[in-house]
């Protein structure tokens, strides 16, 4: 993944992930018990 942020111009990056919330995980991951496979990030980078 992080070839890939580069090739898109980000020199300076950082992501930081965390547990989503159980109605993510029901909504998107079908179940609670995907909630230990599944993660949100978010990307800051600078171009």
């Amino acid at each position: 993944m992080v070839d890939i942020i580069k090739k898109a111009g980000f020199t300076k990056f950082q992501i930081i992930n965390s547990d989503v919330t159980e109605e993510y995980a029901e909504k998107w991951g079908y179940g609670k018990g995907m909630k230990d496979y599944i993660q949100s990030g978010l990307l800051i980078g600078r171009k």
